[in-house]
Formats: structure tokens, sequence, C-alpha cells
């Protein structure tokens, strides 16, 4: 159940909103103009219908129907009351025309009727249409050349320059290469294609693309091999000859020229071993030859002046302080050349260019009698460039047979397999390899210059990181206050 309901009645109208329409923009949104239109709009209406009502009589809005005649015409003929106004002068006035006038319907219902003067709507033409006023034009065409002939004459001779116009296109067309465009230009006989447009005159740059593209898309042109894949790297044999010397059976000036070769290789290996051992380890004095405070000392005092010496020469400061005067320098002065000394250098100025310039005509006069000496000067220098080029060409031929600097480490050439006298058994069946097959091969390739120098990665030795636990650190500090409390 619904208690306590109170109806209102009277519910008081919302007050309306006010705008600010101090400026041009808010009074053209805000102003309400809504009664002036309707009441404009009003007017408008009653003035399309002949004015106002209160301004009209009852014969303009009030008018008799008296139907329609026999032939189904309006019967609008009705007595006209009028007066005939005469001219001075003039004995006849104006006389009525019996003719009828048809009454005008009002300017607002005319639209109904339709617009007087206004086009048809456009209408579509059907296939049909078209055909017939194609039709109509040359029949009427026709008819008007058959009335003047002049006009056929002008027609034939357009005609007859139009065909003139078209023969040389026509000439050029026909000159064109007839080409059997059925045959493949992909099957096996593409050379043949190829011949037949070379004789029927078609570039040779358009025959050798069609050979082309046909290798390319049958996949039987090979493929472009880059210049340096087949230049040798270097002018050393693959498989090296060996020394005789390393026979399983050698002679014995041969074996003890290997081992003479080998001594020296060890040799010449400690000596660089030796260098740097110099430069380090031997740099440094031992501790007998360490140096003392004293020894210091006097290394650091070489070279100072003593007390003696300081005294001396502070001595001989004052007497020569005495004897000298104090004296006054200034600016050096310049004086101001005269009209005659001007004259003189504009003199000598020009008389030495003079003589540069004869100079050097004579000396280019006198170069005709030289030409000795220039060919002989020209023959020296193509000689050195001669000799030159064949410095380098040795060079080159020189470094085809030396292992290059491909990486950043130097080829470092393997030590010389030999066998010493006790090793030599004279019998291949029992005969021990020197060295490793494997080992041989690879600084064969270093040689070579096909593999870069390289050596056996050697992992750094890490420093393991000492770290003092808390605990630890807690106790020592408790010792270390203990023993200094004691």
């Amino acid at each position: 159940m619904v208690k306590n309901v109170k109806i209102i009645e009277n519910v008081s109208a919302s007050k309306r909103k006010r705008y600010n329409k101090n400026k041009k923009k808010a009074w053209r949104k805000k102003v309400q103009i809504q009664d002036v239109e309707e009441l404009l709009e009003e007017k408008r209406r009653e003035e399309r219908y002949g004015g106002p009502l209160e301004e009209r009589k009852d014969e303009e809005m009030l008018f008799l129907d008296v139907g329609e005649d026999s032939k189904g015409k309006d019967a609008v003929t009705q007595p006209v009351t009028y007066t005939i106004d005469t001219r001075r002068g003039h004995k006849e006035g104006y006389k009525t025309s019996r003719r009828r006038h048809p009454v005008k319907t009002l300017y607002s219902h005319r639209l109904l009727n339709g617009l007087q003067g206004a086009k048809t709507t456009h209408k579509e033409k059907t296939k049909k249409d078209k055909v017939n006023a194609v039709l109509n034009t040359k029949e009427n065409q026709k008819e008007v050349l058959l009335k003047k002939p002049h006009l056929v004459k002008r027609s034939r001779k357009q005609v007859k320059q139009i065909i003139a116009a078209r023969k040389p296109i026509v000439a050029k067309v026909s000159n064109k290469m007839e080409v059997n465009w059925t045959q493949d230009a992909w099957d096996d006989n593409c050379n043949e294609f190829v011949k037949d447009c070379q004789e029927n005159g078609v570039d040779e740059s358009f025959a050798d693309g069609i050979v082309k593209y046909y290798s390319i898309s049958t996949k039987k042109r090979p493929i472009n091999v880059p210049t340096w894949r087949y230049k040798q790297t270097s002018a050393l044999p693959a498989v090296a000859a060996p020394d005789p010397g390393q026979s399983y059976n050698p002679a014995f000036e041969d074996h003890q020229n290997l081992l003479q070769r080998a001594v020296q290789q060890q040799i010449k290996l400690r000596k660089e071993a030796g260098k740097y051992i110099g430069l380090t380890t031997k740099m440094y004095p031992t501790i007998d030859d360490a140096p003392t405070e004293e020894t210091w000392m006097k290394e650091m005092s070489e070279g100072l002046p003593t007390t003696e010496a300081v005294e001396e020469s502070e001595s001989d400061e004052d007497d020569t302080g005495k004897e000298k005067e104090p004296t006054v320098t200034g600016k050096k002065t310049t004086e101001r050349k005269t009209k005659k000394q001007r004259k003189k250098e504009k003199k000598q100025k020009w008389q030495k260019r003079r003589s540069e310039q004869m100079k050097e005509k004579r000396v280019r006069e006198s170069n005709i009698f030289r030409i000795k000496t220039y060919k002989k000067e020209i023959k020296e220098r193509n000689s050195l460039l001669k000799s030159r080029h064949l410095t380098r060409k040795a060079n080159l031929e020189l470094k085809m047979s030396r292992p290059r600097r491909l990486g950043k480490l130097k080829y470092q050439p393997e030590d010389i397999a030999v066998n010493l006298g006790s090793e030599v058994t004279g019998s291949l069946r029992t005969a021990k390899p020197a060295v490793s097959l494997l080992d041989e091969r690879f600084k064969n390739y270093q040689r070579r210059n096909i593999l870069e120098p390289r050596l056996k990665f050697k992992p750094k030795k890490t420093k393991p990181k000492v770290v003092m636990k808390r605990d630890h650190k807690e106790v020592l500090e408790e010792i270390e206050k203990t023993a200094l409390k004691d």
C-alpha cells in the first residue's frame, strides 16, 4: 500500500535561461526569432494570394461559376462596364474587340499547370532511335549531295588526300621483318633461331640477349667464377721433396749437413729467447749489488753545487755588480727616405728584374743546343724505369715463394725433422717417422698462404676473489678490542 502520496497540481514554470548578448556572435546564436519568422511567412503567403484579407474586396475573392459550353470551352463572356477616353481633336474613339480574353490564373497557381518556357525532361535514346537518327542523317546527306555537285567533288578530293597520306605508313609496315613467332625460344634449336634473326638483319645485342636468357632460364649457363679462384696464393709446391739427409739410409755428408742446419736453427731460437731474458730478469740488480741509502744519496746529488762553490760564486757576483754600470736602451729610430733614395731603389729593382728576364731568355735560346743532353737524360730515365720494373717483378716473385702476414701472428717455421746417427737403422721396415703427417700438412698450408698462423688457445688464469665472512669479521673485531684493552 502506498501512503501519504501528494499530488502536485500547480507546477511552477522553469525560468528562461538568459545569455549575454553584448557581442554579435552571441546575439546571432542565442536570440529567438521564431515568432518573427512565423509572422513574416504568414505575410508572404497572404501576398501570394493577392494581399491580406482585410484589404481585399469581395469581388476579388468570390466569382460566379456558370459551367461549360457545349463545345467544352469556358464561357467567360460577361458584360464589362468601361469608359472610353478620347484624345483631343480625334473624331473616333476606341472600339471594343469581340475576341474572348481568357481569365488569367493566379501567379501562385501557375506552377500547378506547368512552368511556361521550361524545357522538357531529357529522354534517353534507345538503340532503335540512334539507328534511325544515323539513317536519317545519311539519307539527308545523299539528297544534299545530289542537289549540290560541287560538294561531291570536294568530298572525293578529301578521300584521295587521306588515302595518299596513309600510303607511306603502310609501306613502313610492309618493310618489317617477318618472324615466325610460333617457334619455341626455349627449344634446343635456339641457336638456329638466332641465326635466322641475324640473317634477317636483327641486332647482335638482341640475339645475344636471347641466348643468354635462354641459358639462364634453362640453368645451362655456368656460374661466373671469380678471377682469383684459379690464382695461386704461393709459388711453393703442395708437396715438397724431402731433404736427402732425411732418408732411411742417407749418405754420411747429407746427414751431417742436415744435422748442422738443425743445430744452427736451435742456436738461433735460443739467442732470441735470451734477448728477452736480458731485457726483463737480468735488467734488475742482484741482492749484493742492490743500492743502499748512501749510494742513493750520492747518486741523486750528482751535479749539485757544494757549499764552498756557492760562497765563491756569490763573492764573484758582488764584485762584477759594482763594476757594471746601468745602460739605458731605447727604441731604434728609423729615418725617412728621401725622394732621391726612393728613385734609386726603384731603378735598381727594375734593372734586377730586367737582368733576370734576359737571363731566362738566353737560357731558353741555348736549350736548342742541348738536344744531345736531353736524349741522354731520357735514355737514363728509361733505363732506370726498366730496372725498377725488373726489381719490382723479382720482388713479387720472391714474395710468392715466402709466407705472407695474414693475421696478427707471424709464420714460425717448424723444426727440421732429423734422426740421430743411432736412430738411423738403414732399413725401411724398422724406420720411425720423425714428424707427424698432420702437423706437416698444417704447416704446409700456412707456408702456402692458405691458412693464417695460429696458436693453441690458452685459457687465462683467473685470480680467486678473497672475501671475509661477516661472522669471522665480527670475531676479529672483538679480538682486536680485547687486545687493546689489555
